[in-house]
């Protein structure tokens, strides 16, 4: 996915966890080419983390600075490190720093924890474990069956594939396949098949 394309999933997408998490999966497998991304990265991320997503009590209550290209790549290199070890069923280490409080939220006049200190790539990951524990997502990531394709996606349906081309794609191939094994069998079916000869009339001369 183009980077352009993106960074248009933000705002209130990002407040539903499902969509939250596609984000991260996406991010974590986009080219980061283009110097002057990350401004607007440091913007996504920053709502990323600012959100107040459903069922979650813990929110980030700080302003984060904006983000140097070097330090995006060092977190999508991360979060790819923990979506792999989750696609092969393994134990992902990820170390996270960050300051909590207890804190009374204005709107719910609830105490909740919530994030004040650490930096924006701590506070990504920490959110990212988060969506993944709140949702009992642990084995919910899959890796695109497709030979061209390969990437890692959030088995949300009872679809094998992470996209709809690819879902069409092993079709067609399969269509083809049984299509092709068909007319071989039609083929060995009519070359074995016995064929009556042909009757000869005689008429009489007039």
């Amino acid at each position: 996915m183009a980077g352009k394309q993106l960074r248009q999933r933000v705002g209130n997408q990002l407040r539903h966890p499902v969509d939250a998490l596609r984000f991260i999966i996406d991010f974590a497998q986009t080219n980061l080419v283009e110097q002057d991304d990350a401004k607007q990265w440091s913007l996504q991320f920053d709502e990323f983390v600012q959100a107040p997503l459903e069922g979650e009590a813990l929110r980030a209550i700080m302003t984060t600075p904006p983000m140097s290209l070097a330090t995006i790549v060092k977190l999508q290199r991360q979060a790819l490190h923990v979506l792999r070890g989750l696609v092969d069923h393994r134990f992902v280490h990820v170390n996270v720093n960050a300051i909590y409080t207890l804190g009374k939220n204005p709107d719910s006049q609830r105490y909740e924890l919530q994030v004040i200190g650490g930096t924006i790539v701590d506070m990504v990951l920490y959110r990212l474990l988060a969506l993944i524990e709140a949702m009992g997502a642990v084995d919910k990531f899959r890796l695109c069956p497709e030979a061209s394709c390969r990437r890692i996606f959030l088995k949300v349906t009872n679809k094998e594939h992470c996209s709809t081309r690819c879902h069409s794609r092993a079709y067609m191939r399969k269509y083809r396949l049984e299509n092709s094994v068909t007319k071989v069998k039609k083929g060995r079916a009519t070359d074995g098949k016995k064929t009556r000869p042909r009757r000869r009339f005689d008429f009489p001369e007039a």
